[in-house]
Protein backbone atom coordinates (compact mmCIF):
# COMPACT_ATOMS: atom_id res chain seq x y z
CA UNK A 1 0.00 0.00 0.00
CA UNK A 2 1.40 3.48 -1.08
CA UNK A 3 0.88 6.65 1.46
CA UNK A 4 2.11 9.79 1.21
CA UNK A 5 3.03 12.20 4.11
CA UNK A 6 -0.49 13.59 5.52
CA UNK A 7 -3.19 11.10 5.44
CA UNK A 8 -3.78 8.81 8.51
CA UNK A 9 -3.48 5.15 8.08
CA UNK A 10 -7.33 5.00 9.32
CA UNK A 11 -8.01 6.74 6.25
CA UNK A 12 -5.48 4.92 3.65
CA UNK A 13 -7.99 1.42 4.42
CA UNK A 14 -11.05 2.29 6.34
CA UNK A 15 -11.67 -1.51 6.46
CA UNK A 16 -8.44 -2.46 8.55
CA UNK A 17 -9.07 -5.66 10.99
CA UNK A 18 -6.65 -6.65 14.11
CA UNK A 19 -3.81 -8.42 13.68
CA UNK A 20 -3.74 -7.43 9.79
CA UNK A 21 -0.06 -7.72 8.52
CA UNK A 22 0.98 -5.18 5.18
CA UNK A 23 3.38 -3.16 3.65
CA UNK A 24 3.42 0.39 3.45
CA UNK A 25 5.57 2.46 0.67
CA UNK A 26 6.07 5.84 1.38
CA UNK A 27 7.88 8.44 -0.59
CA UNK A 28 11.39 9.68 0.58
CA UNK A 29 10.41 13.28 0.83
CA UNK A 30 8.31 12.33 3.75
CA UNK A 31 10.23 14.15 7.04
CA UNK A 32 10.36 16.73 8.87
CA UNK A 33 8.59 19.07 6.70
CA UNK A 34 5.22 17.88 7.10
CA UNK A 35 1.41 17.90 8.04
CA UNK A 36 0.82 14.48 9.42
CA UNK A 37 0.16 13.76 12.98
CA UNK A 38 1.83 10.75 14.99
CA UNK A 39 0.28 9.45 18.16
CA UNK A 40 2.31 7.08 19.85
CA UNK A 41 5.68 5.47 20.93
CA UNK A 42 6.11 1.51 19.31
CA UNK A 43 2.70 1.02 19.47
CA UNK A 44 1.41 4.05 17.28
CA UNK A 45 -2.98 4.95 17.28
CA UNK A 46 -3.98 4.04 13.68
CA UNK A 47 -5.07 8.38 13.08
CA UNK A 48 -1.12 8.65 12.90
CA UNK A 49 0.50 8.50 9.67
CA UNK A 50 2.09 5.47 8.76
CA UNK A 51 5.22 7.15 7.01
CA UNK A 52 5.99 10.17 9.90
CA UNK A 53 5.44 6.83 12.14
CA UNK A 54 7.91 4.87 10.32
CA UNK A 55 10.43 7.76 10.37
CA UNK A 56 9.74 8.14 14.22
CA UNK A 57 10.60 4.09 14.95
CA UNK A 58 13.24 4.10 12.68
CA UNK A 59 11.91 1.37 10.84
CA UNK A 60 11.99 1.82 7.15
CA UNK A 61 13.76 -0.27 4.40
CA UNK A 62 14.64 1.60 0.79
CA UNK A 63 13.03 0.40 -1.66
CA UNK A 64 12.47 2.04 -5.71
CA UNK A 65 9.35 3.77 -4.79
CA UNK A 66 11.37 5.03 -1.68
CA UNK A 67 10.98 3.68 1.89
CA UNK A 68 9.24 0.23 2.64
CA UNK A 69 8.24 -0.78 5.73
CA UNK A 70 5.85 -3.84 7.78
CA UNK A 71 2.82 -2.93 9.45
CA UNK A 72 1.20 -4.99 11.44
CA UNK A 73 -2.34 -3.99 13.30
CA UNK A 74 -2.82 -3.81 16.89
CA UNK A 75 -5.39 -3.94 19.35
CA UNK A 76 -6.47 -0.70 21.13
CA UNK A 77 -4.67 0.79 24.22
CA UNK A 78 -5.83 2.71 26.80
CA UNK A 79 -2.91 5.44 26.45
CA UNK A 80 -1.15 6.10 23.37
CA UNK A 81 2.36 7.56 24.66
CA UNK A 82 4.08 10.87 23.20
CA UNK A 83 7.68 11.07 22.31
CA UNK A 84 9.95 12.94 20.50
CA UNK A 85 12.58 11.02 18.25
CA UNK A 86 14.40 10.91 14.95
CA UNK A 87 13.10 14.28 14.42
CA UNK A 88 9.32 13.43 14.87
CA UNK A 89 7.26 14.43 17.52
CA UNK A 90 4.60 12.37 18.34
CA UNK A 91 1.61 12.96 20.53
CA UNK A 92 -0.08 11.39 23.90
CA UNK A 93 -3.48 10.21 22.76
CA UNK A 94 -6.02 8.63 25.61
CA UNK A 95 -8.67 5.85 23.33
CA UNK A 96 -10.04 2.61 24.27
CA UNK A 97 -11.83 1.93 20.56
CA UNK A 98 -9.00 3.09 18.43
CA UNK A 99 -6.71 0.29 16.87
CA UNK A 100 -3.13 1.00 17.20
CA UNK A 101 -0.25 -0.25 14.60
CA UNK A 102 3.71 -1.41 14.79
CA UNK A 103 6.38 -1.61 12.89
CA UNK A 104 8.30 -5.40 12.07
CA UNK A 105 11.25 -3.59 10.35
CA UNK A 106 12.32 -6.12 7.22
CA UNK A 107 16.19 -6.34 7.73
CA UNK A 108 17.30 -8.05 4.19
CA UNK A 109 21.33 -8.37 5.49
CA UNK A 110 20.00 -10.02 8.86
CA UNK A 111 17.93 -12.93 7.00
CA UNK A 112 20.61 -13.34 4.64
CA UNK A 113 23.08 -13.77 8.00
CA UNK A 114 20.66 -16.01 9.81
CA UNK A 115 20.56 -18.63 6.86
CA UNK A 116 24.61 -18.21 5.95
CA UNK A 117 24.93 -19.18 9.47
CA UNK A 118 21.99 -21.98 9.85
CA UNK A 119 23.99 -24.35 7.50
CA UNK A 120 20.69 -24.64 5.37
CA UNK A 121 22.58 -24.74 2.04
CA UNK A 122 19.27 -25.32 0.35
CA UNK A 123 17.53 -21.84 1.22
CA UNK A 124 21.38 -20.04 0.86
CA UNK A 125 22.09 -21.29 -2.49
CA UNK A 126 18.63 -20.46 -3.34
CA UNK A 127 18.77 -16.86 -2.62
CA UNK A 128 22.76 -16.63 -4.06
CA UNK A 129 21.28 -18.13 -7.48
CA UNK A 130 18.12 -15.37 -7.51
CA UNK A 131 20.91 -12.82 -6.19
CA UNK A 132 23.58 -13.88 -9.29
CA UNK A 133 20.63 -14.01 -11.93
CA UNK A 134 19.39 -10.71 -11.16
CA UNK A 135 23.34 -9.19 -11.19
CA UNK A 136 23.41 -10.72 -14.32
CA UNK A 137 19.97 -9.66 -15.54
CA UNK A 138 21.30 -5.87 -14.79
CA UNK A 139 24.70 -6.29 -16.63
CA UNK A 140 22.32 -7.43 -19.93
CA UNK A 141 20.84 -4.07 -19.67
CA UNK A 142 23.25 -1.90 -19.29
CA UNK A 143 25.45 -4.04 -22.19
CA UNK A 144 22.21 -2.90 -24.11
CA UNK A 145 21.61 0.17 -23.38
CA UNK A 146 25.32 1.01 -23.90
CA UNK A 147 24.87 -0.49 -27.49
CA UNK A 148 22.18 1.55 -28.13
CA UNK A 149 23.75 4.53 -26.84
CA UNK A 150 26.72 3.50 -29.77
CA UNK A 151 23.77 3.21 -32.17
CA UNK A 152 22.24 6.65 -31.93
CA UNK A 153 25.62 8.03 -32.04
CA UNK A 154 26.33 5.97 -34.93
CA UNK A 155 23.22 7.18 -36.65
CA UNK A 156 23.69 11.33 -35.54
CA UNK A 157 27.08 11.13 -37.26
CA UNK A 158 25.83 9.39 -40.32
CA UNK A 159 22.90 11.83 -40.74
CA UNK A 160 25.04 14.85 -40.24
CA UNK A 161 27.28 13.55 -42.83
CA UNK A 162 24.42 14.20 -45.59
CA UNK A 163 23.51 17.20 -44.21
Amino acid sequence: MKSDCNKALSELDSNMARNQTFYIACPNSCGYDYKGKVFGDEIYMNLSNPCLAAIHADAFTDSSYGRVTKVITHAPIAVYEGTSKNGILSNKFESISAFGFIFEPIDCAKRFRELNSSNDSTKLTFIQTKTNKFLNKINELSDIKLLLDKLDKQNIDELSKDI
